[in-house]
C-alpha cells in the first residue's frame, strides 16, 4: 500500500484505499501509506451493520451523491444514525485494543486450516510467498469443483468461491489471473475466518 501510495503522490494521483478488510487485522496507516481516502465497514470487526467510514484528507473535494442538509460538511445530508455512529467508534476503539491478540490468533487459526487442507490433500493453500491479511486463505481443491465441495461443507464452512463482493460471479477474478494465469476458478475457494 505504502508503494502505491508514494506512486500516487509523485504522479499527484488521489489514491483511495478501501480497508475493509484490514482495519483491526492489520497495521493502516494513512500518513506513512500516503492514503489520501480510506473506507472501512463496521461489520467486518464485530462492529454493527449498516455503518461505515469514509476518511478525506484535508484539501480533497467530493462531490456529494446525496443531497439534502448541511450534515457531513455537505456531502451526506440526512439524519444521523447515532447508535450505529457509536457502535462504529466502540468496535473501533475495541479492535485497536485487541488488534495484536487478534492478530496472533487468527495466524495461528490460518496455520491450523492450511496444514488440515494440505495435509488431509484436500486442497493447496494459494499466494504462501505474499504477504496477506491473516484471516483469509485462498485455497485451490485437488480433483473437487469449489461449488460441489461447498455444498458438501455447508453445515461446517461459510465460504465463497470468489471475493466477498462477487461471490455469485462464477469467472476468473481478473486480479488472480494479473498475479497467477493457471488458476482454475472452478477448483478455487476463498475462506475468510474470526477469532
Amino acid at each position: 500500500i505504502a508503494r502505491i501510495g508514494n506512486i500516487a503522490k509523485e504522479k499527484d494521483v488521489v489514491f483511495f484505499c478501501d480497508a475493509t478488510q484490514a482495519v483491526g487485522k492489520v497495521e493502516v496507516d494513512i500518513v506513512k501509506d500516503q492514503i489520501d481516502m480510506l473506507c472501512f465497514s463496521g461489520h467486518k470487526m464485530n462492529g454493527p451493520k449498516g455503518v461505515g467510514a469514509l476518511y478525506i484528507k484535508n484539501g480533497i473535494k467530493v462531490n456529494p451523491i446525496i443531497h439534502g442538509g448541511g450534515q457531513e460538511m455537505g456531502l451526506r445530508g440526512g439524519t444521523y444514525n447515532t447508535p450505529l455512529i457509536v457502535g462504529l467508534g466502540e468496535s473501533s476503539r475495541i479492535a485497536k485494543e485487541e488488534m495484536i491478540n487478534n492478530v496472533i490468533s487468527l495466524s495461528n487459526k490460518r496455520k491450523e486450516i492450511s496444514h488440515f487442507y494440505e495435509s488431509n490433500n484436500i486442497g493447496t493453500v494459494n499466494f504462501k510467498d505474499a504477504p496477506t491479511a491473516p484471516h483469509i486463505i485462498s485455497i485451490t481443491l485437488e480433483n473437487q469443483e469449489a461449488e460441489d465441495y461447498l455444498l458438501l461443507q455447508s453445515k461446517e464452512l461459510v465460504a465463497s468461491t470468489g471475493s466477498a463482493c462477487s461471490s455469485s460471479i462464477v469467472e476468473k477474478s481478473h486480479v488472480i489471473q494479473a498475479l497467477y494465469k493457471d488458476f482454475e476458478v472452478k477448483e478455487l475457494i476463498r475462506i475468510s475466518f474470526s477469532r
